[in-house]
């Protein structure tokens, strides 16, 4: 292992159904690695006390289960301990996005109606960071969404202790799109930032941008 580079602990929350790693996670460790950086990932059900041990930072993937949902929250118990006991640097990404603001108290809710959610690939929306700072400058960013679980930016477990910097509206409804602890180095993204192949470039730069950041914020 290279000594000099950020080993960055990748939780894989995917379902891994018939035991293959999403294609997603693949590209996750690839841009991560061009950072560059050292990516070890583990499968969620692997995740136990010492799994970040060595570690400099983690990174929540995204997957298919909902954090809105009781056994999905039962299932994740250890990555949600895990999370919560951690002083490393954190970046969640959208399902890992719930899991770690429910890890800070938030309440994750479902619109099954959802305008964000295209499967599989999402879909390209702008989101405005009002509050640069972070992994994130302030002004439109092209973003890869595919969610129905949000959080409300307004919820009262944000109050005091994460920054809201980017907020979306579907509907009637309002996402928090983008979220920083304002004492630890701790992100929140509710968009994908592996976007997917066929997505536009400037969509592909905006997320590696934030996975650089993050990197460098290590």
């Amino acid at each position: 292992m290279n000594q000099s580079l950020p080993d960055i602990l990748l939780i894989d929350n995917t379902p891994r159904r018939g035991g293959k790693v999403h294609p997603r996670i693949r590209l996750m460790e690839e841009i991560l690695i061009a950072c560059p950086a050292v990516v070890r990932t583990i499968h969620y059900r692997d995740v136990g006390p010492a799994s970040a041990d060595g570690a400099a930072a983690i990174v929540l993937s995204g997957s298919a289960h909902n954090m809105s949902e009781p056994p999905t929250r039962e299932a994740m118990r250890s990555v949600v301990e895990l999370v919560r006991d951690t002083r490393l640097p954190v970046l969640g990404i959208c399902f890992g996005f719930h899991l770690l603001l429910h890890a800070y108290g938030c309440e994750i809710r479902r619109n099954p109606q959802s305008g964000e959610f295209r499967y599989p690939d999402g879909l390209v929306k702008d989101i405005h960071v009002t509050r640069g700072g972070g992994i994130m400058a302030a002004g439109r960013h092209p973003v890869n969404v595919a969610h129905r679980d949000y959080v409300r930016p307004d919820d009262p477990a944000l109050a005091g202790r994460f920054v809201v910097h980017a907020v979306s509206r579907d509907g009637e409804i309002e996402y928090l799109q983008y979220a920083s602890h304002v004492e630890r180095p701790i992100h929140a993204v509710q968009f994908h930032p592996e976007a997917f192949a066929q997505a536009p470039d400037e969509v592909k730069r905006t997320g590696v941008a934030v996975l650089h950041g993050f990197v460098a914020a290590c």
